[in-house]
């Protein structure tokens, strides 16, 4: 196991995090103490989008993008959401 890999006992789908997102963006990932969600970093969150963190906040300013919370003084998004905001925008691209 890696040194920010999770243990197999918390992985969804059988793949590592670097394999899953990219070992940048598994520095930047948290599971809260259940492993029910995946909380991920704005750095984590551009990264996966390929866009800067600054166009990731000025999606937020324009009410565009799921509503952050709050960790540690720090913005964190539901990986579930981001994902699901994903499939949405691909959605109506394709019924556009």
């Amino acid at each position: 196991m890696g040194k920010f890999e999770k243990p197999a006992a918390l992985q969804r789908d059988g793949l590592s995090e670097d394999a899953r997102m990219g070992s940048e963006q598994s520095k930047n990932t948290r599971v809260d103490a259940a492993g029910a969600r995946t909380l991920v970093s704005a750095k984590a969150v551009a990264a996966r989008l390929s866009v800067s963190r600054p166009y990731i906040y000025d999606l937020i300013r324009k009410h565009d993008f799921p509503q952050a919370l709050m960790i540690g003084g720090k913005l964190a998004w539901r990986l579930d959401e981001v994902d699901a905001w994903i499939e949405a925008r691909a959605e109506a691209r394709s019924n556009g």
